[in-house]
């Protein structure tokens, strides 16, 4: 079914709808829980949460029956469930859109235990923010610094699509495209550091209520191709139709329920052994994650190209333009560290493979025996000197940090060090040398700063930009320290 045939198939069973007379407060009321209850379940689900859809329910019914939950999960349940309350209420639904109306629905949907990250809470983002595709990509959401002129531009956007609406424009939009290109429109900038899938699901809803249309949740069957169609718009000009075409599904899902309790019809699932089965469910998928995040060839790739490579380039830009007019020469020198059987094993099968090529040269010169040994000891001399290369490459295992080919089998880390020579303030002053070392675990890979300090993540996490800054600036302190040493 395509896009637009679902818009057709949703107003349809809105007309039959109103046709029949709506809800009555009972039908209603039994329909607000429902939503309430898929709503706060699956949106908060995607972001992390851990409640199962049963201690959603019993929240949503004023029980907290939550054994060992962490209260910040318990918090975002509350605090979600407090807004869509309110925007089921039956009252009407304000349409148009704000700035301070964002901002303030971020900080009522949102909820954090430090102190510092509440200060952050319905404020525009002060750090930039970015998303990483299904391919492995690295897309940056728009900048800090032009947050508030998108979101402006979006705003009236959306306002003066709304307004042609509600005037009954010839050309108007209709409601559904207005509630999901904000969604799309949205996402792409990003505006908040944290929280913006949510926001935006709840905005795209609120436009969808306002026009007496039903809300949607992407299940966690969905959410795959959610975010797959999300990212192939955003990052690889891809058609909005697949994205657009997924959610009308939920809003008709969600539409087939109004009439369904208008006809008598149950629209609860079976919830016999639900419970049960969400958990193992969840057991599993936790257990299949953290199997996929084993330390491997394709995640040592990943974590170089999208945590180590930035951070080196970015420390040594900053030791250059720090402390280049005070030294004759500064240069990062990159390896590997391959565990040593990987090494060995190596260099044996250069060595066969050269062996059986001087075997194979020797069969076929047999018959003329001056010219085999002349060969010969050309072959074994060109032999040597490529082996001796070879062995050098294979020790020294440096990285051009431009155009790495990294072959990642054995890999146990990686090291940068940072040489500083020629201090021109003492003559003859020691080359100050400063390292930083990547060590990989099955689990992780760590950043060691010599000082204590250590910087641990799992191999599906970025460094973050704040992160690279603290390793950068250390890098440049332990620097001076070396300076004042000499």
């Amino acid at each position: 079914m395509t896009y637009t045939e679902v818009k057709i198939n949703i107003d349809n069973l809105q007309q039959e709808v109103e046709a029949r007379g709506g809800l009555n407060s009972e039908q209603f009321v039994k329909l607000s829980q429902k939503y309430r209850l898929e709503c706060n379940y699956f949106s908060n689900s995607t972001e992390g949460n851990t409640l199962t859809k049963e201690e959603v329910r019993s929240m949503i019914g004023g029980i907290v029956n939550v054994d060992n939950k962490p209260l910040k999960d318990l918090m975002e349940i509350k605090k979600h469930d407090e807004v869509l309350r309110d925007m089921l209420g039956g009252a009407l639904v304000e349409v148009h859109l704000t700035e301070k109306y964002i901002k303030e629905l971020h900080a009522k949907l949102m909820y954090e235990e430090s102190a510092d990250k509440k200060l952050n809470l319905g404020q525009w983002k002060q750090m930039p923010n970015e998303m990483i595709t299904y391919k492995g990509d690295k897309y940056p959401y728009v900048g800090v610094a032009e947050v508030k002129a998108e979101m402006k531009e979006l705003i009236n956007r959306t306002n003066a699509a709304i307004d042609y609406i509600l005037k009954g424009k010839k050309y108007a939009p209709h409601p559904i495209d207005v509630a999901l290109n904000f969604h799309i429109d949205f996402l792409k900038i990003s505006p908040f550091e944290k929280g913006n899938g949510i926001v935006a699901r709840m905005l795209s809803n609120q436009i969808l209520i306002a026009f007496v249309y039903t809300p949607f949740w992407i299940t966690d069957k969905e959410n795959k191709a959610y975010n797959q169609y999300i990212a192939d718009i955003l990052c690889y000009e891809g058609a909005k139709d697949d994205l657009f075409g997924l959610i009308g599904q939920q809003i008709l899902r969600s539409q087939q329920m109004v009439v369904d309790i208008q006809e008598g019809k149950s629209i609860e699932e079976s919830d016999k052994f639900y419970n049960q089965i969400e958990m193992l469910k969840r057991q599993l998928k936790a257990r299949e994650e953290e199997q996929s995040k084993v330390k491997s060839a394709e995640w040592l790739e990943k974590v170089f190209a999208h945590s180590i490579q930035p951070l080196f380039k970015e420390v040594e830009q900053n030791v250059k333009e720090s402390f280049g007019d005070l030294f004759d020469d500064i240069k990062g020198v990159y390896t590997l560290d391959i565990a040593e059987e990987e090494l060995v094993e190596s260099i044996e099968e250069e060595l066969v493979s050269d062996e059986i090529e001087t075997e194979e040269g020797d069969a076929i010169t047999e018959q003329v025996e001056e010219e085999v040994v002349s060969e010969e000891e050309e072959q074994i001399e060109a032999t040597e000197e490529e082996e001796t290369v070879l062995e050098e490459e294979e020790v020294s295992n440096i990285i051009d940090l431009e155009n790495p080919t990294i072959v990642w089998d054995g890999v146990e880390g990686v090291q940068a060090n940072y040489s500083l020579d020629g201090f021109k303030l003492i003559e003859g002053a020691e080359a100050i040398q400063v390292e930083l070392v990547y060590s990989f675990t099955e689990l992780t890979y760590v950043i060691e700063l010599g000082n204590g300090t250590v910087f641990e993540k799992e191999y599906d996490q970025q460094l973050e930009s704040t992160d690279i800054k603290a390793i950068s600036d250390y890098t440049c302190e332990s620097i001076v320290k070396e300076i004042n040493n000499l």
